[in-house]
């Protein structure tokens, strides 16, 4: 038991009236729903645990059954009193939906935390979107005060409900392959991200809930004992007979019907806007394949990306977990029917545009200040635009190149861009760059050092003197993890230099006063500051390619951080941010 007595946490054994108070039995009325066989997803199974009754004590889900009778009943009893139809079943619908939020707090899912800063506490379920198998968990208080209140989920709704705006706003459960509207039709759509999540399988521990407070309300939305998983447009293999390929293959399918559809319902003076975003920055063959199969859906469609924003996301909690490598920018592809004049391209000449045009685009997101992590996603958005605007691009023997190889030479691309503009460094970070890549923050002899800086036009003598690196004992190495002067300036460092810039930026930042100091120093900076920005992610880009985590997570943040140190360094300041969005 945990309690609390004059600010402080107690925790003691229960007593044998609290220990009687759990000994119940499970209510009959909860429906058979069993827990999908998906690892994945899904761990429960392999330990006994099979059904969604099982997620919860038998104390547990008597509480959560008892909630639901007394919501549902919610709905006459207003009208009872005088409240029309509507009233009631908007008033019901926010408690059934605040039962399933009871549910998550609720459950054998619910961990007790204590790596947070602070008192240790309960931590709901689905921190990330799955139903793991957890070997210990915390009952928390339905009727207390804290995590798990329901009380405290009501007032969160009702918090919520100011900003909700004014209008009529009406959702239908409707296959996407058949969308139809009736009047002038604005679309925005997140799709599912092919086969990140199991939307369908993971409802089902709200949906039952809804459903038992909510099935007289919406009779239309809860005629299945669980959430209707037939017809879902995901590629999950366990759905497809444990066939990847077959899973790719529906969800191509069935996405090219999808926007044929839209395009047909769609306003032909307003565009298709589709958010889209996957889950890792190492983007390996199956980050490939998410985006090359929704892609490769909206060209079938005969759709052209028109425009792309990168937005960045609400929190850091995104897809995955709060502890991986995960995206921050969801990418808004603006699309519009592709003419019927448009022609074919040869790789020749599609390379040498992509080239041409993607270089401006990139700085253009650099000066967004879009993340160093996401840089690799955002700069899709520009490419896929000009790789759609074409009917197909075909290579020698004829053949249409798929989007799969064009994304693979829009990530060349974008690394040739980043190369070049290394060129545009000072020659003492120039060098420095060089040395990183292959050395780090190790030390190595004196004559690699001068192999290196020879061919840019200096000697290890410039970059010793620039500070940059320091030379003992017949060895070179790097100067900017540690060891930095506090005071440092460009303007009284008779040679400054981005590799300085950057490395005492993210250590005010980090390690010294915070943002504070390192807008100080921001507004210092002058004409070097933009070439500080792309050495950022220059270094961004080889920490990722040789796993240094320590470093990308430095310069990530750097990059994080960088609107805000030039809003704080004064005025006049303003990047290019407003020719993106």
């Amino acid at each position: 038991m945990i309690t609390e007595r004059e600010g402080r946490r107690i925790y003691r054994a229960p007593s044998e009236g609290e220990a009687n108070a759990a000994r119940v039995g499970y209510p009959d009325v909860f429906p058979e729903v069993p827990l999908p066989d998906i690892p994945r997803w899904f761990s429960g199974p392999r330990f006994g645990f099979t059904s969604q009754r099982d997620l919860y004590t038998p104390r547990q889900l008597t509480v959560l059954c008892a909630f639901a009778d007394s919501i549902s009943s919610v709905y006459d009893r207003v009208q009872a009193d005088g409240g029309s139809r509507e009233w009631a079943a908007a008033i019901t619908t926010l408690l059934g939906l605040g039962l399933g939020k009871l549910a998550q707090a609720n459950s054998r899912q619910v961990r007790w935390n204590t790596a947070v800063a602070g008192s240790p506490k309960a931590e709901p379920a689905f921190g990330q979107n799955d139903v793991p198998m957890l070997w210990d968990y915390v009952e928390t208080n339905p009727f207390g005060s804290s995590v798990g209140s329901f009380q405290g989920i009501i007032t969160d709704q009702a918090r919520a409900l100011r900003y909700v705006v004014r209008g009529e706003g009406r959702a239908f459960r409707r296959d996407a392959r058949e969308a139809a509207s009736e009047r002038a039709t604005l679309i925005a759509t997140d799709p599912p991200y092919f086969d990140a999540i199991g939307y369908a399988d993971l409802s089902d521990y709200f949906y039952v809930w809804h459903r038992q407070a909510l099935r007289d309300v919406h009779p239309d939305l809860y005629m299945t004992v669980a959430a209707p998983k037939k017809g879902e447009l995901t590629a999950v293999p366990a759905h497809h007979g444990n066939s990847p390929s077959a899973a790719k293959s529906y969800f191509i399918t069935g996405f090219t019907e999808t926007f044929n559809a839209l395009k047909s319902a769609q306003d032909p003076s307003l565009p298709i806007l589709v958010v889209y975003a996957s889950k890792e920055q190492k983007a390996g063959s199956g980050e490939e394949t998410r985006w090359a199969s929704i892609l490769t859906a909206m060209i079938d469609a005969d759709l052209e990306i028109t425009g792309t924003w990168p937005i960045h996301g609400a929190t850091v909690a995104r897809l995955i977990g709060n502890q991986a490598n995960s995206i921050a920018s969801y990418i808004v592809m603006v699309c519009r029917p592709r003419s019927e004049a448009a022609g074919t391209v040869s790789l020749a000449d599609f390379n040498r545009v992509l080239r041409r045009e993607l270089a401006p685009a990139v700085r253009d997101l650099q000066a967004a200040s879009i993340l160093p992590i996401d840089l690799a996603q955002a700069a899709m958005g520009p490419g896929m635009q000009i790789y759609s605007r074409y009917r197909a691009v075909l290579d020698q023997s004829g053949g249409r190149v798929p989007v799969e190889q064009a994304l693979r030479m829009i990530d060349a691309a974008r690394a040739e861009v980043l190369d070049e503009q290394e060129g545009e460094l000072d020659p003492e970070s120039r060098f420095a760059v060089r040395w990183w890549a292959t050395h780090g923050w190790n030390a190595a002899s004196f004559d690699s050092a001068d192999k290196t800086a020879r061919p840019i036009g200096i000697g290890v003598d410039d970059v010793v003197r620039a500070q940059v690196a320091s030379s003992q004992a017949n060895k070179v190495s790097l100067l900017g993890r540690q060891g930095l002067d506090p005071e440092w300036s460009p303007s009284t460092d008779g040679r400054p230099t981005a590799w300085e810039a950057v490395h005492h930026l993210a250590h005010r930042l980090i390690d010294g006063g915070g943002e504070i100091e390192a807008a100080r120093l921001m507004g210092e900076l002058g004409p070097l500051r933009e070439p500080t920005m792309t050495l950022t992610y220059r270094l961004h880009d080889l920490a990722a390619r040789s796993n240094r985590i320590a470093d990308q997570e430095r310069y990530n943040a750097l990059i994080n951080s960088w609107s805000e140190l030039v809003k704080l360094s004064g005025p006049g300041t303003a990047t290019t941010t407003g020719r993106l969005f």
